[in-house]
Protein backbone atom coordinates (compact mmCIF):
# COMPACT_ATOMS: atom_id res chain seq x y z
CA UNK A 1 0.00 0.00 0.00
CA UNK A 2 2.71 2.51 0.75
CA UNK A 3 4.64 1.78 -2.64
CA UNK A 4 1.41 2.13 -4.38
CA UNK A 5 1.03 5.90 -2.77
CA UNK A 6 4.64 6.70 -3.44
CA UNK A 7 3.81 6.14 -6.88
CA UNK A 8 0.63 7.56 -7.10
CA UNK A 9 2.71 10.66 -5.71
CA UNK A 10 5.20 10.81 -8.39
CA UNK A 11 2.49 10.55 -11.10
CA UNK A 12 1.12 14.04 -9.62
CA UNK A 13 1.96 17.11 -11.86
CA UNK A 14 3.63 20.45 -11.26
CA UNK A 15 0.04 22.02 -10.95
CA UNK A 16 -1.51 19.01 -8.90
CA UNK A 17 0.89 19.31 -6.32
CA UNK A 18 1.14 22.58 -6.15
CA UNK A 19 -3.20 22.61 -5.81
CA UNK A 20 -2.28 20.00 -2.62
CA UNK A 21 0.25 22.43 -0.27
CA UNK A 22 -2.07 25.82 -1.73
CA UNK A 23 -1.98 27.88 2.05
CA UNK A 24 -5.62 28.86 3.04
CA UNK A 25 -6.28 32.42 3.19
CA UNK A 26 -9.16 33.74 5.59
CA UNK A 27 -11.25 36.81 4.13
CA UNK A 28 -13.34 36.86 7.67
CA UNK A 29 -16.36 38.92 6.63
CA UNK A 30 -17.29 39.15 3.13
CA UNK A 31 -20.37 40.50 1.74
CA UNK A 32 -21.59 39.84 -1.95
CA UNK A 33 -24.67 41.77 -1.85
CA UNK A 34 -25.88 44.67 0.13
CA UNK A 35 -27.06 43.38 3.95
CA UNK A 36 -29.51 45.46 5.96
CA UNK A 37 -27.90 45.69 9.43
CA UNK A 38 -29.09 47.39 12.69
CA UNK A 39 -31.11 50.99 12.74
CA UNK A 40 -31.13 51.74 9.12
CA UNK A 41 -27.05 50.36 8.17
CA UNK A 42 -26.87 48.99 4.89
CA UNK A 43 -23.52 47.05 4.68
CA UNK A 44 -20.96 45.72 2.53
CA UNK A 45 -17.49 44.65 1.60
CA UNK A 46 -14.81 45.78 -0.93
CA UNK A 47 -12.01 43.54 -2.11
CA UNK A 48 -8.43 44.96 -3.81
CA UNK A 49 -6.02 42.70 -4.58
CA UNK A 50 -1.87 43.70 -6.01
CA UNK A 51 0.32 41.23 -7.68
CA UNK A 52 4.18 42.04 -8.12
CA UNK A 53 5.80 39.07 -8.54
CA UNK A 54 6.69 37.62 -12.33
CA UNK A 55 5.00 33.84 -12.04
CA UNK A 56 2.59 33.91 -15.13
CA UNK A 57 -0.87 33.96 -14.19
CA UNK A 58 -1.13 32.78 -10.70
CA UNK A 59 -5.02 32.37 -9.28
CA UNK A 60 -6.46 32.72 -6.49
CA UNK A 61 -9.26 30.21 -5.97
CA UNK A 62 -12.40 31.53 -4.09
CA UNK A 63 -12.44 34.86 -6.08
CA UNK A 64 -13.35 35.88 -9.94
CA UNK A 65 -10.62 37.77 -11.42
CA UNK A 66 -10.99 38.45 -14.92
CA UNK A 67 -8.80 41.38 -17.18
CA UNK A 68 -11.56 42.36 -19.33
CA UNK A 69 -15.14 43.49 -18.52
CA UNK A 70 -17.29 42.18 -19.30
CA UNK A 71 -15.34 39.30 -18.37
CA UNK A 72 -14.28 36.69 -20.87
CA UNK A 73 -12.90 33.57 -18.90
CA UNK A 74 -9.57 34.59 -18.81
CA UNK A 75 -8.23 34.37 -15.19
CA UNK A 76 -5.07 34.85 -12.95
CA UNK A 77 -2.83 37.62 -12.10
CA UNK A 78 -0.90 39.93 -13.95
CA UNK A 79 2.36 41.54 -12.69
CA UNK A 80 2.05 44.81 -12.07
CA UNK A 81 -1.97 44.94 -11.84
CA UNK A 82 -4.48 46.35 -9.06
CA UNK A 83 -7.61 44.67 -9.38
CA UNK A 84 -10.11 46.71 -7.72
CA UNK A 85 -13.37 45.51 -6.23
CA UNK A 86 -12.70 42.02 -6.81
CA UNK A 87 -15.81 39.68 -6.80
CA UNK A 88 -15.92 37.06 -4.22
CA UNK A 89 -18.77 35.03 -4.55
CA UNK A 90 -20.65 34.06 -1.29
CA UNK A 91 -23.61 31.27 -0.45
CA UNK A 92 -26.01 32.14 2.08
CA UNK A 93 -25.41 32.04 5.52
CA UNK A 94 -21.74 32.14 5.29
CA UNK A 95 -19.61 35.18 7.23
CA UNK A 96 -16.00 34.23 6.03
CA UNK A 97 -14.36 33.02 2.86
CA UNK A 98 -10.81 30.87 2.13
CA UNK A 99 -8.99 31.91 -0.66
CA UNK A 100 -6.13 29.67 -2.23
CA UNK A 101 -3.37 31.26 -4.11
CA UNK A 102 -1.44 28.86 -6.68
CA UNK A 103 1.16 28.38 -6.98
CA UNK A 104 1.75 29.11 -3.25
CA UNK A 105 5.34 30.55 -4.40
CA UNK A 106 3.07 33.51 -5.90
CA UNK A 107 1.93 34.60 -2.19
CA UNK A 108 4.21 36.59 -0.98
CA UNK A 109 3.65 38.78 -3.86
CA UNK A 110 0.03 39.00 -3.02
CA UNK A 111 -1.39 42.04 -1.14
CA UNK A 112 -4.86 41.76 -0.54
CA UNK A 113 -7.41 44.81 0.85
CA UNK A 114 -10.72 43.79 3.03
CA UNK A 115 -12.75 46.52 3.63
CA UNK A 116 -16.36 46.56 5.56
CA UNK A 117 -18.76 49.70 5.19
CA UNK A 118 -22.11 51.65 5.34
CA UNK A 119 -23.01 52.37 2.60
CA UNK A 120 -25.77 54.75 4.14
CA UNK A 121 -22.65 56.63 5.92
CA UNK A 122 -19.99 56.14 2.58
CA UNK A 123 -20.14 60.46 2.15
CA UNK A 124 -19.06 60.56 5.41
CA UNK A 125 -17.11 57.42 6.53
CA UNK A 126 -14.76 54.80 4.14
CA UNK A 127 -15.62 52.07 6.67
CA UNK A 128 -12.54 49.82 8.22
CA UNK A 129 -9.73 47.35 7.17
CA UNK A 130 -10.47 43.68 7.89
CA UNK A 131 -6.94 42.10 8.66
CA UNK A 132 -7.04 39.45 5.72
CA UNK A 133 -5.21 36.09 7.91
CA UNK A 134 -2.85 33.69 6.12
CA UNK A 135 -3.26 29.75 7.34
CA UNK A 136 0.43 30.57 8.93
CA UNK A 137 -0.97 33.28 11.41
CA UNK A 138 -3.73 30.83 12.28
CA UNK A 139 -4.17 30.80 16.54
CA UNK A 140 -3.73 27.61 18.48
CA UNK A 141 -3.28 29.31 21.83
CA UNK A 142 -5.76 31.23 24.23
CA UNK A 143 -5.68 35.25 23.25
CA UNK A 144 -6.71 38.26 25.02
CA UNK A 145 -9.18 40.93 23.57
CA UNK A 146 -8.60 44.25 25.20
CA UNK A 147 -10.81 46.99 25.79
CA UNK A 148 -14.06 45.83 24.36
CA UNK A 149 -17.03 47.90 24.74
CA UNK A 150 -20.43 46.69 24.78
CA UNK A 151 -22.75 49.25 26.22
CA UNK A 152 -24.84 51.47 24.62
CA UNK A 153 -23.81 53.45 22.36
CA UNK A 154 -22.11 50.51 21.55
CA UNK A 155 -22.87 47.15 20.12
CA UNK A 156 -19.94 44.35 19.92
CA UNK A 157 -20.04 40.99 18.27
CA UNK A 158 -17.19 38.09 19.26
CA UNK A 159 -16.55 36.46 15.56
CA UNK A 160 -14.52 33.26 15.81
CA UNK A 161 -13.19 31.23 12.87
CA UNK A 162 -12.23 27.77 12.49
CA UNK A 163 -9.49 26.61 9.80
CA UNK A 164 -10.20 23.43 9.40
CA UNK A 165 -13.61 22.97 10.05
CA UNK A 166 -15.40 20.07 11.79
CA UNK A 167 -18.37 19.58 14.11
CA UNK A 168 -16.42 18.64 16.83
CA UNK A 169 -14.46 22.07 16.93
CA UNK A 170 -15.34 24.69 19.95
CA UNK A 171 -13.70 27.22 21.99
CA UNK A 172 -13.97 28.37 25.29
CA UNK A 173 -14.54 32.36 25.93
CA UNK A 174 -14.04 33.93 29.18
CA UNK A 175 -15.28 37.85 29.63
CA UNK A 176 -13.98 39.76 32.43
CA UNK A 177 -14.44 42.90 33.98
CA UNK A 178 -10.62 44.28 33.68
CA UNK A 179 -8.65 44.47 37.02
CA UNK A 180 -6.24 43.19 39.20
CA UNK A 181 -5.64 38.92 38.61
CA UNK A 182 -7.46 38.59 35.22
CA UNK A 183 -10.32 40.98 36.66
CA UNK A 184 -13.50 39.73 37.89
CA UNK A 185 -15.03 36.99 36.02
CA UNK A 186 -18.02 37.58 34.48
CA UNK A 187 -19.54 34.97 31.91
CA UNK A 188 -17.61 31.57 30.44
CA UNK A 189 -19.40 30.11 27.52
CA UNK A 190 -18.58 26.84 25.53
CA UNK A 191 -18.80 28.16 21.94
CA UNK A 192 -19.03 25.05 19.19
CA UNK A 193 -17.87 25.76 15.82
CA UNK A 194 -20.72 25.66 13.23
CA UNK A 195 -19.77 23.35 10.24
CA UNK A 196 -20.00 25.19 6.91
CA UNK A 197 -21.62 23.24 4.31
CA UNK A 198 -18.20 23.43 1.99
CA UNK A 199 -15.28 23.23 4.63
CA UNK A 200 -12.64 23.46 1.68
CA UNK A 201 -13.94 26.85 0.94
CA UNK A 202 -15.90 28.56 3.97
CA UNK A 203 -14.11 28.45 7.60
CA UNK A 204 -16.12 27.20 10.39
CA UNK A 205 -17.60 30.07 12.41
CA UNK A 206 -19.26 31.15 15.60
CA UNK A 207 -20.28 34.16 17.26
CA UNK A 208 -21.27 35.45 20.61
CA UNK A 209 -23.45 39.40 21.06
CA UNK A 210 -21.59 40.62 24.05
CA UNK A 211 -24.75 42.95 24.40
CA UNK A 212 -25.77 40.39 26.66
CA UNK A 213 -23.71 41.51 29.40
CA UNK A 214 -24.28 45.71 29.03
CA UNK A 215 -26.20 46.18 32.09
CA UNK A 216 -22.92 44.97 33.98
CA UNK A 217 -19.99 46.69 32.63
CA UNK A 218 -19.60 49.40 29.97
CA UNK A 219 -16.25 47.39 28.87
CA UNK A 220 -14.95 43.98 28.95
CA UNK A 221 -11.70 41.76 28.13
CA UNK A 222 -12.59 38.89 26.13
CA UNK A 223 -10.63 35.45 26.72
CA UNK A 224 -10.73 32.97 23.55
CA UNK A 225 -9.23 29.47 24.15
CA UNK A 226 -9.37 26.34 21.88
CA UNK A 227 -11.58 23.45 23.70
CA UNK A 228 -10.50 21.36 21.27
CA UNK A 229 -7.05 19.92 20.79
CA UNK A 230 -5.04 20.92 17.81
CA UNK A 231 -7.82 23.48 17.07
CA UNK A 232 -6.40 26.22 14.53
CA UNK A 233 -8.62 29.51 14.80
CA UNK A 234 -8.69 33.60 14.73
CA UNK A 235 -10.40 35.56 16.32
CA UNK A 236 -11.93 39.38 17.07
CA UNK A 237 -14.40 41.54 18.05
CA UNK A 238 -16.55 44.26 16.34
CA UNK A 239 -17.79 47.13 17.89
CA UNK A 240 -19.80 49.69 16.33
CA UNK A 241 -21.02 53.37 17.40
CA UNK A 242 -25.11 52.77 17.00
CA UNK A 243 -25.05 56.39 16.51
CA UNK A 244 -23.04 56.45 13.64
CA UNK A 245 -22.28 53.57 12.71
CA UNK A 246 -18.54 53.95 12.70
CA UNK A 247 -16.61 50.00 13.35
CA UNK A 248 -13.12 49.40 15.35
CA UNK A 249 -11.51 46.27 16.27
CA UNK A 250 -10.20 44.27 18.29
CA UNK A 251 -7.85 42.23 17.46
CA UNK A 252 -5.45 39.24 18.58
Amino acid sequence: MLISMIAALALLTPVQAAVTVSPKILLPVVIENPLPGALGSLWSSRVDMYYGGNLVLPTVEGSAICHFDPCLGLEGLASGTTYVNVPVPMISGSIGKFLYVRPAEALPDLAIYLRVFDISQSAMDRGTQIPVVPETAALRQRIELLSVAIAPPFRSMLRIYDFDPDSSHAVLVSIFLPGPNHGILLDTRLLPMAQPADPHTFPGYAQLDLSYLADRAREVQVEVAPATDGLRFWAFVSTTNNQTQRVTLSTP
